[in-house]
């Protein structure tokens, strides 16, 4: 799965199928993937938007490559590594816990 259909298909089924989980987060997350752009998913509004755009003063935001992001998503059980490398770096470690529950 790459970049875009993770964000436009993939999490917006998985935000859409678990309104009430995603809207009880009600955080704002930016991913920002060097070569792949921007992303602003905001939990706060009803319903909840995810768009390509770099939107400041998000609650929580993760920075990584474009490949580093691809791996993570095709691979869940490898994010581990990649944080401790610090090939994926996030400012609110437990608030991405919960999107990724979801």
């Amino acid at each position: 799965m790459d970049t875009a259909y993770f964000f436009t298909t993939f999490l917006r089924r998985k935000i859409d199928d678990n309104r009430a989980a995603a809207a009880a987060l009600g955080r704002t997350y930016s991913f920002i993937i060097e070569g792949a752009g921007t992303w602003h998913v905001d939990l706060s509004t009803d319903p909840a938007t995810i768009v390509e755009a770099d939107v400041p003063g998000c609650a929580c935001w993760l920075t990584a490559t474009k490949d580093d992001f691809e791996f993570a998503i095709n691979n869940p059980s490898q994010i581990i590594r990649l944080l401790l490398k610090g090939r994926i770096r996030l400012s609110d470690p437990m608030g991405f816990q919960g999107l990724m529950k979801l």
